[in-house]
């Protein structure tokens, strides 16, 4: 698996690279991109899911899916980073550490423009996990100022899990939110591990049970509007009570 260079932040990752680096015969180049377009979706990185103010007019919750494609289809697979990762005809995003021995990962970023997220939960349709010798799993999670935290690990052997939830309360509210999927080494090298990641059933795409779901602290301004709105009504109903009853 290489990476193909762009002058843009996005990247995608394929055996194959598709983009040209020099300008081509108008031929050549249409050639190319009819064959790119045969190989399939690609993962994307640099993408992020992003919640805006008016994700949350119900509301502090906002809740959004995030999706993994076949490699053989004509949708991308956006994430924000990853090592030793790869996208199979049936849409499972692998990522294995059985040549590096070295981590190898998986990425979501989540942002929210409407406020801090103070707590997430993260659905997952399925996935698959086998920790080989002193290799292991982790769905981890943090932000621009923490290290990567653990809210699921799974340790040797085989394992498949499906329609699995998470919740996760941040100890410091954010308005970035890192969460992955790793499989980790250990001292030990040479016992490959792997992880296999789906957002729906092949061949992928989208599926309810694979979702991010935020809760957000309002910023100080919705506040303000909501503490005069309570204040109104409360002098509205301490006015109504304070009027006599009339004469009869």
């Amino acid at each position: 698996m290489e990476s193909t260079r762009n002058t843009t932040p996005q990247k995608t990752h394929r055996g194959l690279a598709c983009i040209p680096r020099k300008p081509l015969a108008t031929a050549i180049l249409a050639g190319l991109l009819v064959a790119c377009a045969a190989q399939g979706g690609v993962i994307v990185t640099n993408q992020s899911i992003n919640f805006a103010a008016a994700d949350f007019s119900s509301g502090n919750t906002a809740s959004k899916n995030w999706l993994i494609y076949s490699s053989t289809g004509a949708s991308n697979t956006p994430v924000w980073d990853g090592v030793g990762m790869t996208l199979s005809d049936n849409g499972r995003l692998y990522t294995t550490n059985a040549s590096l021995d070295v981590d190898s990962y998986v990425i979501f970023k989540v942002t929210s423009s409407a406020g801090p997220v103070s707590g997430f939960t993260w659905g997952v349709r399925n996935f698959n996990v086998s920790g080989n010798g002193d290799d292991s799993f982790a769905w981890q999670y943090k932000t621009d100022t923490s290290s990567w935290i653990n809210f699921y690990t799974h340790g040797v052997g085989v394992l498949t899990l499906v329609d699995q939830t998470y919740n996760v309360l941040l100890a410091t509210p954010s308005t970035a939110v890192y969460i992955r999927a790793a499989t980790l080494e250990g001292p030990t090298t040479g016992d490959a591990n792997y992880a296999q990641v789906r957002s729906n059933d092949a061949p992928g795409g989208l599926n309810a049970n694979s979702f991010v779901k935020v809760t957000i602290v309002p910023e100080p301004g919705t506040l303000a509007l909501v503490f005069a709105g309570l204040s109104s009504l409360l002098l509205a109903r301490k006015n109504g009570h304070g009027q006599s009853a009339p004469d009869r």
